[in-house]
């Protein structure tokens, strides 16, 4: 049955209205060691249809899956981590189940002393258990399991794709935490952090982006900000190049960097960000507008050449545009903008 969910939303929803779902609970819980970890597999592959999700959430999946985390063989374990991990994709509802039902401690565990799948498996559940701001305690809970230390070891030596759901993972921790970001900044996860923003591949450098921004967004400690220092060129070059996710993600994280001292706004202008951050303001989605004019204030805010070669950019004119035409959210952060960089101008 997972085999014929894969990648089909119809057959997922064809195998639930054929009676399949309940068998497949049966067999978590009663059936021999085979039998249980088909049926992680194939509740991990119907899990992504939501309907079928919230069926076999009411049904008591969730305590199963991680039971068979704690007690299972190598492949239950594996197949059991990757089914929490699309429940907890679904919405924070199935993250704070999980983390009820005691699904934290063995998924940090897995962290360390799983294989390759095991690890990627749990790195990306725990990226989503702590990634939503209602969630804050997830975080807590997460940090104190003792899982940032080997997730820095993950985003360092790990395979592609734990390195990919590391870096998320470790962002997310990094939310609204300060005591988090001293502790992944002194486990060293900013260097493979910078050392991914150049990566090959596409959601290692957003991921990687994002976690930046989240360590410079709630980061105070001068020894942090100096380390994000080092991010600074690889993110400008994201701007450049890089998918629209990634240009969010690093207008966000130069925007923070940028408020931390005078040097890293200097070195953020000088490296050409200014004009790739006006060129969002004209043409990028609603988050890159959003992003890169919260980084273009901040940049102006400190520095008065900055200031006025931001003014040359436009930047007054596009915003006065979204202004006038934006959404409500838009208008009233144009507005805010326009205010700054006016009080700029007058010499205050």
């Amino acid at each position: 049955m997972g085999n014929l969910a894969i990648g089909s939303q119809a057959q997922s929803v064809a195998i639930a209205n054929g009676g399949g779902l309940p068998l497949l609970m049966a067999l978590l819980r009663t059936g021999t060691e085979e039998m249980q970890e088909g049926a992680a597999f194939a509740l991990a592959r119907l899990a992504v249809n939501e309907a079928n999700c919230m069926l076999m959430v009411h049904d008591g999946a969730i305590p199963l899956l991680v039971a068979l985390i704690q007690s299972g063989n190598d492949r239950q374990t594996e197949q059991a981590a990757y089914a929490l991990s699309e429940f907890a994709d679904k919405n924070y509802q199935n993250c704070e189940s999980i983390a009820s039902e005691g699904g934290i401690p063995p998924l940090v565990a897995l962290l360390s002393a799983g294989t390759d799948k095991q690890k990627e498996y749990a790195a990306m559940a725990l990226s989503f258990i702590c990634g939503e701001d209602e969630l804050d305690g997830h975080r807590m809970a997460i940090s104190r399991a003792g899982a940032i230390s080997p997730l820095v070891s993950v985003v360092s030596s790990g395979t592609d794709p734990q390195k990919r759901w590391a870096a998320l993972a470790l962002g997310s921790l990094a939310v609204k935490d300060e005591a988090n970001c001293a502790v992944i900044a002194r486990e060293g996860a900013i260097p493979p952090l910078v050392a991914l923003l150049r990566s090959s591949l596409d959601r290692q450098k957003e991921n990687a982006a994002f976690a930046v921004g989240r360590l410079a967004a709630y980061s105070e400690e001068a020894d942090v900000i100096t380390a994000l220092e080092e991010a600074i060129l690889p993110l400008v070059e994201l701007l450049r190049a890089g998918t629209d996710a990634q240009k969010e993600e690093a207008a966000f994280a130069l925007g923070h960097i940028s408020l931390k001292n005078e040097a890293s706004s200097a070195a953020i202008a000088s490296n050409g960000a200014i004009s790739l951050l006006a060129s969002q303001l004209r043409s990028g989605t609603d988050k890159e507008k959003a992003y890169a004019t919260m980084a273009l204030v901040n940049l102006a805010d400190g520095n008065r050449k900055i200031h006025a070669d931001v003014i040359h950019e436009g930047v007054i004119g596009l915003l006065v545009q979204i202004d006038r035409t934006g959404t409500e959210a838009q208008k009233k952060w144009a507005a805010y903008s326009l205010g700054r960089l006016a009080f700029k101008s007058h010499g205050h």
